[in-house]
């Protein structure tokens, strides 16, 4: 028979470090540093575009890219187009 301070010690431990692994990735971006981006062109395979914005311009950004997917995909007929 396994002693049963054998299963349970790795398992708090498995759980008392899931906490700090998931907090590193999960970091927002500071607010004032500036990020550089590569971007793809639309229509080209090659070309990339670099962008540089703050943090807090590229989580707008990526918001405002968030809520009109939604919109464009939720409200595609209006009363008044007369669908």
């Amino acid at each position: 028979m396994i002693p049963p301070f054998r299963i349970v010690l790795p398992l708090i431990l498995l759980f008392c470090a899931a906490p700090a692994i998931a907090s590193d990735d999960a970091r927002p971006p500071k607010a004032n540093k500036m990020v550089w981006e590569d971007e793809e062109v639309l229509g080209s395979r090659l070309a990339i575009k670099q962008v540089c914005m703050t943090g807090t311009q590229w989580a707008e950004r990526r918001r405002n890219d968030r809520d009109q997917t939604q919109r464009s995909q939720t409200g595609s007929c209006e009363r008044q187009a007369g669908c």
